[in-house]
């Protein structure tokens, strides 16, 4: 059954992958949902309760709500949890993309990134083969692929402004 529209593109993309890929091959249902408070550690409790983390970096944009400066960082972090309530049928994702600091002026608020379609396209065809594998047994396809050795030259990443640096998880600190 399609799930109405959200009108946040992460959201709706994902109901869309998720019922061919999870709802048709195994009768449960996912929904995912932002969480800005989410880290990529995970209490003994939640572990218990079967949540999972998985990390990604990629590139996003983003414009200061200031300066109207504007850049992209191939180091851009996020962060999901994830767990499967079998006996209900629901699965539960949680989703938090780290944010950053405009370099350009004194402003110390954190913006939120942008990501083109492809970009969480292919990140959320990455979340999906682990929610396989580590809620229905599934061989992951992704991790049998040797990684890519492409050189991606971009300016320096400024760790004071990045989040995730100043939480001590960006994956590139």
């Amino acid at each position: 059954m399609s799930q109405p529209e959200s009108g946040n593109a992460w959201i709706d993309l994902f109901n869309e992958i998720q019922e061919e890929e999870l709802e048709e091959g195994y009768g449960d249902t996912w929904r995912l949902q932002f969480n800005y408070s989410i880290t990529n550690e995970l209490a003994q409790e939640k572990q218990k309760e079967g949540w999972k983390v998985f990390e990604k970096a990629s590139k996003g944009s983003f414009i200061c709500s200031d300066c109207s400066h504007s850049w992209n960082s191939a180091k851009t972090c996020i962060v999901f949890h994830y767990r499967l309530r079998k006996r209900a049928g629901r699965g539960q994702v949680l989703m938090r993309p780290f944010r950053q600091q405009c370099l350009e002026c004194n402003s110390k608020k954190y913006h939120t990134p942008q990501f083109n379609e492809d970009k969480f396209e292919d990140i959320l065809l990455i979340l999906m083969a682990k929610i396989k594998k580590n809620c229905y047994h599934e061989v992951d396809p992704y991790e049998a692929t040797p990684a890519r050795q492409n050189t991606i030259r971009t300016t320096p990443h400024h760790r004071e402004l990045c989040e995730a640096c100043q939480q001590g998880i960006c994956t590139k600190a």
